[in-house]
């Protein structure tokens, strides 16, 4: 991982470089977006032979899933600006939980890099959390609207239709 942990850094630089030059920031974009993909799917291997293998082991602490949040909200801040997309957050602090701090960062990461994936240009993603004793809740909601093939009555239409979805993801 750390070999393209250096190219998704470089890439940064140069793009930040390039400003105007359409060809290599279109370049640098399947770059960056290529890099950041294989990070992922190693990431994914290597938590999914954890799991398989009996291998994961939890870290259990108490944290503040506030914090946890925020600072996964602070890293897609900028993933989220190349959409043009808000990020809203409802989060109340002192959210107290017991749970592993990385596996957390992690779920809620991969969480908000799909709501950012699959929301709209220009739109808002909203990220809630609140305390409700003896546990702490969390939801992460985005909406997709365009235009494609939908389903009707179990079938895949012949014919393009407008189309809206709207999803949350609840974390209790």
């Amino acid at each position: 991982k750390d070999p393209l942990q250096v190219i998704i850094g470089y890439t940064d630089l140069l793009q930040a470089r390039t400003k105007g030059d359409r060809f290599a920031e279109e370049k640098l974009r399947i770059i960056y977006r290529s890099t950041d993909r294989m990070i992922k799917l190693i990431a994914g291997f290597h938590e999914i032979t954890s799991i398989e293998s009996g291998k994961l082991i939890l870290h259990k602490e108490k944290l503040d899933f506030s914090e946890v949040v925020s600072t996964a909200v602070k890293l897609q801040q900028s993933n989220a600006a190349r959409k043009n997309q808000r990020i809203q957050e409802e989060i109340e602090n002192h959210c107290i939980v017991l749970g592993d701090r990385m596996l957390l960062r992690q779920v809620i990461g991969h969480l908000l890099d799909n709501a950012i994936k699959y929301t709209q240009a220009d739109g808002q993603i909203k990220i809630k959390v609140r305390s409700r004793k003896p546990s702490a809740k969390a939801s992460i909601s985005g909406s997709v609207s365009g235009e494609g093939y939908t389903c009707v009555q179990g079938m895949l239409s012949t014919e393009k239709k407008a189309y809206s979805v709207k999803n949350t993801v609840h974390i209790s």
